[in-house]
């Protein structure tokens, strides 16, 4: 029977030639864009699902106003958000902000410019929950002139040496004691980060005594994550913020007849929907995303059919 079968398939192809070898390519087209199409699908809405925290931590995303007219849209607005957010509001649980600078990391004769690199809070690990490889992660960035690597900052510098405890100067001026080594970050992260600095030497540099007295609200350039207690409700908190924000600048503001508005994203969000300034790179696009995934199934049906 199946012999039978088999001869009858042969015999149709041998006589319809260019139609077998029409649709077969059909097939083969359309299953390898199916694929591809469902590779690149998945690869979108992965970002940021690996964080330890990811359903609680949300980036503080701002947009300033001047004269009733949006003027400006910031990843990375105000330094002064995160302090201030921990102190009013007890469905805050911790913050952490960061600040990018491009710098000339050395060590012995190694020298290479890096981009990103971030000075951030003490609480970044304990936030993100992001496992560290060597170090303690609630004082790994705790004081003065710290830094935890990524692994291949250490290959980089140290090769195959434990850097625990080595020095890496920044600038030719500074030095900084390796006190953590991480895991680079995945592709799917909306950060690229390879070097992390303490913030506390941040601010002896712009001449702060300490981190609390950094908490201004009209110098921009600063990404802030919140991470909420495990019942607070992130809508709830969001609509206290257009009181807060008055509660603390609203004169100043009322002088300059500017406005500041706060929204929480979720990070795991911030990929698809967020393209503003101050981004740690280019992000993908959620309009894009849906219309591949409206040609995935089209696909698929195509070669059912």
């Amino acid at each position: 029977m199946i012999k039978n079968y088999l001869t009858s398939l042969w015999r149709y192809i041998l006589r319809n030639r260019v139609f077998t070898v029409i649709n077969v390519l059909g097939l083969i087209i359309g299953m390898t864009a199916f694929m591809l199409i469902a590779q690149y699908v998945f690869h979108e809405l992965s970002y940021d699902k690996f964080w330890g925290n990811t359903d609680r931590v949300f980036r503080v995303q701002l947009d300033r106003y001047d004269k009733g007219e949006l003027s400006t849209r910031w990843a990375a607005g105000c330094n002064g958000i995160g302090p201030d957010l921990k102190t009013d509001f007890p469905e805050v649980k911790q913050y952490v902000r960061m600040h990018g600078s491009s710098a000339l990391l050395s060590h012995g004769d190694i020298f290479f410019k890096e981009d990103a690199v971030y000075y951030t809070s003490q609480d970044f690990f304990t936030v993100f929950k992001y496992p560290l490889i060597s170090g303690e992660d609630s004082t790994a960035l705790k004081g003065l002139n710290k830094i935890v690597l990524s692994k291949s900052m250490v290959k980089k510098y140290f090769g195959d040496e434990n850097p625990m405890g080595k020095t890496i100067r920044i600038n030719g001026k500074v030095e900084y004691i390796v006190t953590g080594v991480f895991e680079d970050l995945p592709e799917n992260s909306h950060m690229k980060v390879d070097a992390l600095l303490s913030f506390a030497t941040y601010a002896k540099l712009v001449g702060r005594k300490s981190e609390a007295e950094l908490n201004e609200w009209q110098w921009d350039g600063f990404l802030t994550y919140v991470l909420l207690n495990e019942n607070a409700d992130v809508k709830k908190l969001e609509s206290k913020l257009p009181a807060f924000v008055i509660r603390k600048q609203g004169e100043a503001l009322k002088n300059f007849n500017a406005n500041m508005i706060f929204h929480l994203m979720p990070i795991s969000d911030i990929h698809l929907d967020s393209d503003f300034i101050g981004e740690f790179k280019a992000n993908g696009n959620r309009d894009t995303v849906y219309f591949f995934i409206y040609r995935c199934c089209a696909d698929y049906y195509y070669c059912l059919d």
